[in-house]
């Protein structure tokens, strides 16, 4: 019932959010601007979109051995491409995350609730190297519309949120075992959160290479619209709608994209019109890359979310 609950108020915050941003530009505008966008630069952001993906998989392979999961790498990017193509064609973010989980082999008993755990670890760990960069270039660039305490604020939040993701687990575990509940699931979910340090220092470095590519891509779409940015701004807005959209509010991130964008470049002279042709450039791009690596896979993809559930009793 919950689910059915929230895949409907994505769709209404969806369509709520399509129709006051695209109200209120030209639409022959944007898609005169799509069109003649220059299609190398694209082909050339599809790539950097690519290559970070495969970042992407590099890092969640550090979770996973975390865990000691020793699973082989064809196996990893399958389930990685499954989880992208539901991200894409499926209701937000949170579907092809546990899309990912699902089609990974389960090596022992609660394995896959540890997998899943891996993917939300790697989901919080991203958002919040993701927060931390567009906070830090607010700071070193410091335009004039954003009060100073807006971005200090933020990197005190970073800091404190992951001070409470690498204590709790380990207090909660220690509280579970005291009470002989450490076992099956729960135990699971506890240990997929990495608290090495050396792994969380790899995987944070390669978190950095992967968002700053993704922004690099963003200026290289606004250069095919014919509007370049400077990698300043880029630096210093693109971090808050990639946060933003991969928010599990809206399907795919649509409208919320839209919307931060505007909101953010505006200050800076970037037009409605030209924010929204960069967001619905760079879900193009998604959709391509998503769906051909999905459709590759798919195919092959047998487990139900009802066996998960069944694998997972305590």
């Amino acid at each position: 019932m919950f689910s059915g609950i929230s895949k409907f108020l994505r769709i209404g915050i969806t369509l709520i959010l399509i129709v006051v941003i695209y109200s209120k530009i030209s639409l022959t505008g944007m898609f005169s601007r799509i069109i003649y966008a220059d299609p190398a630069l694209i082909f050339l952001a599809g790539i950097f979109y690519g290559l970070g993906q495969y970042l992407s998989i590099i890092k969640w392979r550090l979770f996973l051995r975390s865990i000691n999961n020793k699973t082989p790498t064809t196996d990893l990017v399958r389930a990685y491409l499954i989880g992208m193509f539901v991200n894409t064609f499926g209701i937000g973010t949170v579907g092809g995350d546990v899309a990912r989980a699902l089609s990974m082999p389960k090596e022992e008993e609660g394995g896959r609730s540890r997998i899943l755990a891996t993917v939300i670890a790697d989901r919080v760990h991203g958002l919040l190297v993701l927060i931390s960069i567009g906070a830090i270039s607010l700071i070193l660039i410091r335009p004039n519309e954003v009060p100073d305490y807006i971005p200090i604020g933020l990197v005190i939040g970073v800091i404190l949120i992951s001070l409470v993701l690498l204590i709790t687990p380990k207090l909660l575990s220690k509280k579970l075992a005291e009470k002989s509940w450490y076992k099956g699931k729960i135990k699971g979910i506890i240990e997929g959160f990495p608290r090495n340090p050396e792994t969380i220092i790899k995987a944070t470095l390669v978190s950095l290479l992967f968002h700053t590519i993704q922004i690099f891509m963003a200026v290289i779409i606004f250069s095919s619209l014919a509007n370049p940015i400077d990698v300043g701004l880029a630096f210093r807005s693109i971090p808050f709608v990639n946060a933003a959209s991969a928010l599990p509010l809206s399907i795919n991130g649509l409208g919320i994209r839209e919307a931060v964008s505007v909101y953010m470049l505006r200050p800076s002279g970037v037009s409605s019109e030209i924010s929204v042709s960069f967001a619905a450039v760079w879900l193009l791009i998604v959709t391509i890359v998503s769906g051909i690596g999905g459709l590759i896979v798919t195919q092959n993809y047998k487990i139900s979310l009802s066996e998960f559930k069944q694998e997972n009793k305590n």
